[in-house]
């Protein structure tokens, strides 16, 4: 009679303990993926933050060898540059949020960010044309 008790005993840490491996599984991926995910987007913002503060020379980019000359972009095409810029870090912050919370506020949250920020730089660039 011992003998069956002290195997069930055994069968309930046998499932604790691949329970626990599973879940320490799921949780090392999950780091895994944060850490990858964080990492790109250092590079993106970097990116993106740069850009904004030189918005002819992120224009420039990639296309430097077509001008013989220095350009000269419109006030109009540097604020827009700027306005998408700004987006874009709006929107990967949006995204990381999603991406680390995982909760449906979160979403909401996110949604209404880029709705201001959206509304905010419509009104600018209106004032600046």
């Amino acid at each position: 009679m011992e003998l069956t008790a002290v195997k069930k005993e055994y069968e309930k840490t046998k499932l604790f303990d691949q329970s626990l491996s599973i879940l320490s599984y799921i949780l090392g991926v999950l780091c895994l993926e944060l850490f990858f995910t964080t990492l790109f987007l250092i590079g993106v913002y970097s990116l993106f933050i740069w850009g904004y503060k030189n918005p002819v020379k992120f224009r420039l980019l990639g296309y430097r060898w077509t001008y013989h000359d220095e350009p000269d972009f419109s006030d109009v095409t540097i604020e827009l540059t700027r306005l998408v810029l700004g987006l874009g870090v709006v929107l990967l912050t949006c995204v990381l949020m999603i991406v680390i919370i995982r909760h449906p506020l979160v979403l909401i949250f996110a949604m209404l960010l880029i709705m201001i920020y959206l509304f905010y730089g419509i009104l600018r660039f209106r004032k600046s044309v």
